[in-house]
């Protein structure tokens, strides 16, 4: 491959930012995302977590946007009060989806990058 193939590799490689949720807000219901980074499929995310109260969050991720999958590693995610997590997500599916086990507010910003 020529230095142009790679140059235009490395540009081609892309990220992406957005708020899963519009500042904290109850997530009881699942909030969800596309992992893409709208050049292409997402090699890696990182999901930004803030609560305001005790709440369990289960992170499940999706190969074509209808059928969910839990990780036991990293599912759920537990806070006994307010606070702030960062998770990696390093899986190959094409959605995100986060549920909340109250009504606690959550804010959540996903970073995907190709």
């Amino acid at each position: 491959m020529g230095l142009d193939a790679e140059v235009e590799k490395i540009k081609a490689r892309g990220a992406s930012g957005t708020s899963l949720t519009d500042g904290p807000e109850d997530i009881s219901e699942g909030v969800e995302a596309t992992l893409s980074t709208g050049t292409g499929a997402a090699s890696s995310a990182t999901l930004f977590i803030e609560v305001q109260g005790a709440i369990e969050l289960t992170i499940e991720f999706s190969p074509d946007g209808s059928t969910w999958y839990e990780p036991a590693a990293e599912s759920p995610i537990g806070f006994d009060t307010a606070g702030e997590d960062v998770a990696f997500i390093d899986y190959d599916a094409s959605h995100l989806r986060v549920t909340g086990s109250n009504n606690a507010a959550v804010n959540l910003d996903l970073r995907v990058t190709a």
